[in-house]
């Protein structure tokens, strides 16, 4: 009887929990993604496999997200690598469809779409039975929710289509994913949605920490529902690739969020990367405002997994609003910033005027070869005053003052009095294209006078002066 009962459970982890040997290559991704506090890089390696007994053409779409970056990718076609190279459209198709004709493999990669939002790349001439490997590499900033890091998880990932494919066999059936997260002080927080009981029961992880708790790594596996796939075929998705009736669209549905917090997460933090082929160096900073209620809390011993302590709510609580501070905006209207320029600058002001905190002070000046104060000193915060400069902004602002003389207005506010009298922190933003008459004298001006004041530059436009701001 004990034998039977080990039989029956031993048959039951298996159909619950069944082995990657059982599936074919194609049917696995495997996902790998590094993040700090800054950015996050993440690593897609698919397979697929030529079912046919006919060579075929296969379509690769990558999806476009805004927030992420696609940084590269390599195919391997059997021993082949793809090294790509850019050429005009006519050129690089006749070259593809010569590929073609003498039956070798050929790449051709374009957008799909005029407005750039999908790219895919046609692989030619795909042998029966024959191997492609591609891995993806996308890069995307962390951002920030509930007074922590959240790093998102992509939604979609690159998809294959071709002409017979069978719309009723889902493939990418499992995802297996491992997530790694290294930091510069002590994680103190770990949330992510499948670590609730819901969850526990369509996937299988494991979260491992180093000793002293700066990295995390996350292994993830998550076994899809081919009803979902089935049900998210489209007709138009078809035709947009010239292929008749639905096609298999599948998407891997696992869009979530990872959230953690470090110990010294409230000290700004600085990362740079040099680029020697470029010889450059990038910089980022990264930062989330915490308040000394926050800074306080004691720090857990092992990372809190089940969201005990809601940063949310103290967040609320401590600081429901901003503190208030005197806002100055520098808007350049000279001729340079004429076109969308202005109008981006316009669109600019009137999200800030209506974000500011209560119990604020704000100025605009407008500056070109001479400056305009459009309200001669700073005025409260309020409903009638809103109202009176967001008429000004939409009907009054224009690129209509002919140079860029910013030293004048920076020194009129830097030697009046008047702003003694307002007691609150004091910011100057500058909304420019960048292009002043005495860069170097701007620039000093600022910097001997920046106990005063704080300034915030904003480049605005594709050609603005990438030095001075």
């Amino acid at each position: 009887m004990k034998a039977n009962y080990l039989s029956i459970f031993i048959s039951i982890i298996f159909l619950i929990m069944p082995s990657f040997s059982l599936l074919s290559k194609e049917e696995i991704t495997f996902i790998k993604s590094n993040i700090n506090e800054v950015y996050a890089s993440t690593e897609v390696t698919q397979y697929f496999i030529n079912p046919l007994n006919n060579p075929i053409e296969l379509i690769i779409s990558f999806p476009i997200i805004e927030e992420i970056s696609l940084n590269k990718f390599i195919i391997r076609v059997g021993e082949k690598k793809v090294i790509s190279k850019v050429m005009e459209r006519e050129e690089a198709e006749e070259k593809y469809d010569y590929s073609l004709y003498a039956g070798n493999t050929g790449f051709l990669g374009k957008y799909t779409d005029i407005d750039k939002k999908s790219y895919s790349i046609n692989i030619g001439n795909i042998n029966p039975k024959e191997e492609l490997t591609l891995k993806s590499y996308f890069i995307q900033n962390i951002g920030a929710q509930d007074m922590s890091f959240e790093f998102i998880i992509m939604e979609k990932y690159p998809t294959f289509h071709y002409k017979e494919l069978n719309q009723n066999g889902a493939r990418n059936k499992v995802i297996k994913a491992n997530f790694i997260i290294e930091t510069q002080s002590k994680i103190t927080r770990l949330i992510a949605p499948f670590f609730d009981e819901m969850a526990r029961k369509k996937s299988i992880y494991e979260v491992k920490y180093s000793n002293d708790y700066k990295k995390a790594e996350i292994s993830y596996i998550k076994y899809q529902d081919n009803q979902q796939n089935r049900d998210i075929t489209d007709e138009r998705y078809g035709k947009k690739f010239g292929y008749p009736g639905k096609v298999n669209q599948p998407t891997f549905l696992i869009s979530f969020s990872i959230l953690f917090r470090t110990e010294n997460m409230n000290k700004p933090t600085l990362y740079y990367q040099y680029n020697p082929q470029l010889k450059e160096t990038s910089y980022s900073i990264n930062y989330v405002y915490s308040s000394e209620k926050l800074r306080n809390i004691s720090i857990p011993e092992i990372p809190d997994e089940d969201n005990r302590i809601s940063y949310y709510s103290k967040y609320e609580n401590d600081i429901i609003y901003d503190t208030p501070s005197l806002f100055i905006f520098l808007v350049d209207q000279s001729g340079s910033m004429s076109g969308n320029s202005i109008y981006i600058v316009k669109q600019a002001l009137l999200l800030f005027i209506q974000s500011l905190p209560p119990g604020s002070y704000f100025q605009i000046i407008g500056f070109g070869t001479y400056f305009k104060k459009y309200n001669e000193e700073p005025v409260e915060y309020n409903k009638k005053n809103v109202e009176n400069i967001i008429y000004i902004i939409n009907n009054v602002i224009d690129a209509s003052m002919g140079g860029t003389n910013i030293n004048a207005p920076l020194e009129s506010i830097y030697n009046s009095k008047s702003y003694d009298k307002i007691n609150l922190n004091k910011h100057i933003f500058l909304l420019t294209d960048g292009q002043v008459n005495d860069r170097e004298g701007c620039i000093k001006l600022i910097t001997v006078n920046a106990n005063k004041f704080r300034f915030h530059s904003f480049g605005i436009g594709n050609y603005f002066d990438r030095y001075f701001i």
